[in-house]
């Protein structure tokens, strides 16, 4: 006589991802015809309680144990913060079966409960009605029938030594067997359907020993150890093992008692997951990281969490990340974005660092595979050469600079279409004598390119430092230039990238002759403008010159004090017949046009009506 305890486990689910577990969850009790000496050194079951993959701790109070039978007596004991033993210690007699209910107080979640339940199977060779029968008699109590053999079945006239020679032998044989056993036998049509004696059993093609259960030409097998399996010829097919491993497909799929389970053959699925990764019927992703194999691409996107539109791809042009994509022959690349600008790309399109490159050249701008390049700042660098704006160096070792005045050929000879001025070139070659170390070339006192950047010219009269602030001795003259004004009489803005000086051209005689001056801005500090409007008043002439700034910016003279209280401010002069000279002035952000010549105007040219 023993204890049966069932080899599985019970999840309760609850709320917040938790659930309980006992193992195991029931169990049978054998005990003695009339219910005394219950074998319980196996009527037990481990709690512990699960969140996820992770044991939380737990607690329970042996006070709220609820029994289905209060003359069961129980054990609770504190394995350690995470398991409790539920041991039965004693039961009552009357009872055939019960259970014990064991609600989890704190540490998981309020109202959790498992229940293990149990049942108790009575031996029957203690029967002292069977003790007192004279075998090979049968004898008829009161409640019992008591015989040596017995047969239910079909009635068949005719005597015969054995069952076996009765033809047609259908029915039920309960007696002794051959071995001084005894069993039940099945029979139809005088051919055995089953059995069972103390040899085993069979019944419905499975033959059942003391070792297992297995069908009848045992390729599939249930062992009383644990095990069960499925074989032929000498190859396990499948197995579930008692210790929780397992083996399928031939040995190709294995799992062992950890959980680690081993694929040699490939895995196909529609959805799922797998260690936080989510299987889709044509992605696979995890947050931030995707692969799409309908929409072709590999994507990291720099992103905390999950967005609520677009994909893994999408979100990396918008917030950031890396990320490979095929979506056709003519789009299809590796990338890079921070934020939303593109760092670099290589495929259909090439890009890095604000350069492109292609199978031919690296260039940044407009690609240009011969001379120079048609807008400033473009760079070309090819099998051809590198070039620039009005600059190239070509893969034979000629090149070019200031737009083909300085070129030279493979062979170094040079040629300069504009001027040399030295007093010591010997044998057409630069003397040596013109170099030392704190110079590049220099000519004494009368002109030198320093290797600092800065030099001087014309005796030292001008000359320039490593900032490039030029300092002019003698005077600088600067040559007029026409400027004319728009015969709509709109106000017509002055291009500073044509000149400084301008003589003004009216457009329409009838109409207002407005010149528009541009903001100032920093780059013209200490640019002089000079416009000159003799020409604009002659006897044909039916209007007035004046001068305004873009923005409706104002003017400075001398006196002014742009702060509440100062004196008018100056948005437009008239200089009519006259020339006005400016002159930008930067101080610190602060950047404005002055009036030098502020006397030559009378109040009347000020902001005239």
């Amino acid at each position: 006589m023993g204890t049966v305890a069932k080899s599985s486990i019970t999840l309760v689910s609850i709320s917040d991802a938790y659930s309980l577990s006992l193992t195991p969850n029931s169990c049978v009790i054998k005990a003695d015809f009339d219910g005394s000496n219950p074998k319980l050194e196996h009527a037990y079951t481990i709690i512990s309680a699960y969140c996820g993959d992770e044991k939380p701790p737990i607690e329970i109070d042996s006070s709220t144990i609820i029994k289905s039978n209060d003359n069961i007596e129980c054990q609770l004991i504190k394995v350690d913060s995470y398991r409790y033993r539920l041991s039965i210690i004693s039961l009552p007699v009357d009872i055939l079966q019960g259970y014990i209910e064991i609600p989890v107080l704190s540490g998981v979640s309020a109202g959790l409960t498992g229940r293990f339940t149990f049942s108790i199977v009575r031996e029957s060779t203690m029967l002292d009605w069977i003790q007192d029968w004279e075998n090979n008699k049968t004898t008829i109590g009161s409640s019992y029938v008591i015989t040596p053999k017995i047969f239910v079945g079909k009635k068949i006239i005719g005597s015969h030594d054995s069952l076996e020679d009765v033809p047609g032998l259908t029915g039920v044989y309960i007696g002794p067997s051959e071995n001084n056993g005894a069993g039940i036998y099945g029979y139809k049509d005088n051919k055995e359907i089953f059995h069972i004696d103390q040899t085993g059993g069979k019944i419905g093609g499975w033959d059942i020993t003391s070792g297992g259960i297995q069908c009848e030409d045992g390729t599939l097998s249930i062992k009383s150890e644990g095990t069960i399996s499925a074989q032929s010829e000498g190859i396990i097919h499948w197995s579930l093992n008692k210790d929780g491993s397992a083996s399928f497909a031939n040995g190709n799929v294995t799992m062992d008692v950890e959980g680690n389970a081993s694929f040699k053959g490939t895995i196909e699925t529609s959805g799922g997951s797998i260690a936080g990764w989510i299987i889709g019927a044509d992605s696979i992703y995890n947050g931030t990281i995707g692969i799409n194999s309908l929409k072709k691409f590999i994507a990291i996107a720099n992103v905390a969490s999950v967005q609520d539109i677009g994909n893994q791809l999408d979100w990396v042009k918008e917030y950031g990340g890396v990320a490979m994509y095929c979506i056709s022959n003519t789009n299809y690349g590796l990338i890079g974005y921070k934020n939303n600008e593109k760092v670099f790309s290589a495929g259909s399109d090439n890009f890095i660092a604000g350069w492109n490159f292609n199978e031919k050249a690296i260039f940044s701008g407009i690609q240009t595979n011969s001379g120079f390049t048609t807008k400033s700042g473009d760079i070309t660098i090819s099998s051809n050469g590198i070039r620039g704006f009005k600059w190239r160096l070509e893969k034979d070792g000629s090149g070019a600079l200031a737009g083909d005045n300085i070129t030279w050929d493979k062979d170094g000879n040079m040629n300069f279409k504009g001027k040399i001025d030295a007093s010591q070139i010997i044998s057409g070659k630069i003397d040596t004598s013109l170099i030392n170390t704190d110079a590049i070339l220099s000519n004494g006192d009368a002109w030198a390119l320093l290797k600092d950047g800065s030099g001087y010219l014309a005796s030292k009269n001008l000359t320039w430092d490593e900032f490039g602030n030029i300092n002019v001795l003698a005077s600088l003259s600067l040559p007029y230039k026409e400027f004319y004004i728009n015969t709509d009489s709109t106000p017509t803005p002055m291009d500073l990238s044509q000149g400084r000086y301008f003589i003004a051209r009216y457009g329409n005689i009838y109409g207002d002759q407005i010149i528009e001056l541009p903001t100032p801005i920093k780059e013209y500090n200490g640019s002089e403008i000079r416009i000159y409007s003799g020409f604009m008043t002659t006897r044909a002439s039916r209007s007035d010159f004046d001068i305004i700034i873009k923005g409706n910016g104002i003017f400075f003279y001398p006196g002014y004090i742009p702060v509440l209280g100062s004196p008018i401010q100056i948005s437009k002069v008239r200089v009519s017949n006259k020339e006005i000279i400016l002159r930008c002035i930067s101080l610190g952000d602060f950047v404005f046009w002055y009036i030098q010549n502020f006397c030559d105007f009378t109040n009347d040219d000020f902001n005239p009506q």
